[in-house]
């Protein structure tokens, strides 16, 4: 399991690498960047192990690891870069995807609930996620657009000029392939370590995955948005936390059901009230600017009484 954390730490690090430097050529917005891009890397190491669990026929380490890896990314990872500084008020975020990440939370518990997520589910659940995709998209092309002197607009973009764009490209790519294969190696290890640990400590898999699994792949994003805090770069830590999360409930359940549909799923009422509430607490400190340390104590506090509740009920 510690070496699949780490493969699982530096393919996160060498996507989201890629990815930012690709957005840095195409001029993206700060925002776009950290909810979208970022937020699609991060979660790369959830959808390999979803993968890997769903053709393992592993149902129940998918969702757990999913909802697992929500309540890390609000309690653990936005507490951390709460308690490095408090978040200024003048960070813009959009309230929609506020109440897409609402949205999408309710009906992914809801979809859980019977035990079952379909082809059919896993369908909704990803167009769901090409959806949030194209609005980010269309938001940054708006962002990017300028006024010439003719009246028209013009698309503003960071490419550098001549042949530094082939080398740029090139080594983005390369950080790209390198971070997948990492991804995929990590994610196969993690699936028969979760099932190993689960059966020697006599606990279900979904304990497993919303604790250990969740932790292990949400490194990413806890490390990203930590740097980012350091850096006082917040829309970026930010976007990151609330495009990460509805990722994860979309695309990553979404392909998962895809590749086989996940049956036998009881990752238990404690999990699915936990996301729920983490995911409330974040649109309403987001909505409401109230997003300092004193916060930052509360999410790591309640995220710590999450995983040790997680093993006794």
């Amino acid at each position: 399991m510690l070496l699949a954390f780490g493969l699982l730490f530096l393919g996160g690090h060498a996507l989201v690498h890629g990815a930012g430097k690709i957005s840095e050529l195409l001029g993206l917005p700060r925002m776009f960047v950290g909810m979208v891009v970022v937020g699609i890397g991060t979660s790369a190491p959830e959808l390999a192990f979803g993968i890997g669990s769903a053709l393992s026929d592993h149902g129940n380490l998918v969702a757990g690891n999913v909802i697992g890896s929500n309540i890390v990314n609000i309690g653990l990872a936005l507490g951390i870069a709460l308690l490095i500084a408090s978040m200024p008020s003048s960070v813009a975020l959009h309230r929609r995807d506020l109440a897409i990440l609402l949205f999408v939370t309710v009906a992914s518990v809801a979809l859980l609930l019977d035990g079952t997520l379909g082809r059919i589910e896993g369908i909704l659940l990803f167009l769901l996620a090409v959806g949030f995709t194209a609005l980010g998209y269309r938001d940054s092309i708006n962002g990017n657009l300028s006024d010439r002197s003719d009246g028209s607009m013009e698309l503003i973009t960071k490419e550098p000029a001549g042949d530094a764009v082939k080398s740029v490209h090139w080594k983005a790519a390369m950080w790209l392939i390198l971070g997948i294969a990492l991804l995929i190696g990590g994610a196969e290890l993690l699936v028969f370590a979760a099932v190993d640990i689960a059966s020697a400590l006599g606990v279900s898999e979904a304990v497993i995955s919303l604790t250990l699994t969740a932790f292990g792949t949400g490194i990413p994003e806890v490390t990203a948005t930590a740097i980012a805090a350091v850096r006082r770069e917040f829309e970026l830590a930010v976007g990151n936390i609330v495009g990460s999360n509805i990722m994860n409930l979309t695309l990553v359940l979404g392909l998962s059901a895809l590749v086989r549909p996940l049956t036998s799923i009881d990752i238990g009422q404690l999990s699915n009230t936990a996301v729920l509430l983490f995911t409330l607490a974040l649109v309403i400190m987001l909505a409401t600017r109230f997003a300092n340390r004193v916060a930052g104590v509360c999410l790591v506090s309640c995220y710590v009484g999450f995983v040790v509740l997680s093993f006794f009920i």
